[in-house]
């Protein structure tokens, strides 16, 4: 009876057969120093069975490694304890999925540009007949009030609208004391 021939495979043919990235079985093939069997230009055929040994060493740590029942089964017990936190948490609303704390600071990060890139406009033509200190203070109003308008948007859309009101967030005080300066006038927001 003729031996048993195996068959080869490539990385990506490896990565199908066990449902795993390309990426780990090109690791784990590289960490366990296993050697393509076969090279045809630039493909490269391995031996499954190698790259399953080298596998279940790199998941169990260690070859010679005996799995105690009792201690997996109380490392299974603390990551579903934790994994059951984390539901209670997100329910509570505690914790914010990280897609939607990646939208959010999307949205924030688009406002704010356009509301940054808004103030030259905004303010050329109101500092055309003003003086260089004028034009200060109008330019640091407005960078003020886009970061209140900023800074309340971002409050109301992770709930918490009524600590933002209840905080001042820097800036001028509203009721500045008014230069007597000829040609000047209240500046409209």
């Amino acid at each position: 009876m003729a031996a048993k021939v195996e068959r080869l495979f490539t990385i990506s043919g490896i990565s199908e057969i066990f449902k795993h990235d390309r990426r780990k079985v090109g690791r784990i093939i590289a960490e366990a120093g296993i050697k393509p069997v076969k090279i045809e230009g630039k493909r490269e055929y391995y031996v499954p069975r190698e790259y399953l040994d080298a596998y279940m060493k790199d998941v169990t740590g260690d070859n010679n490694e005996i799995l105690d029942y009792t201690q997996e089964r109380a490392r299974l017990a603390r990551e579903q304890r934790r994994k059951t936190q984390l539901e209670v948490e997100v329910l509570k609303k505690s914790l914010i999925p990280a897609e939607e704390v990646e939208a959010l600071l999307g949205r924030l990060v688009i406002s704010a540009r356009a509301k940054f890139l808004s103030i030259p406009t905004k303010a050329a033509a109101i500092a055309v007949s003003m003086s260089e200190t004028e034009i200060e203070e109008l330019l640091t109003n407005h960078v003020y009030q886009a970061l209140n308008e900023l800074s309340s948007q971002s409050s109301i859309t992770m709930g918490t609208a009524a600590e933002a009101e209840s905080q001042s967030m820097g800036g001028r005080k509203q009721n500045s004391k008014q230069r007597g300066q000829r040609g000047t006038g209240p500046v409209e927001h």
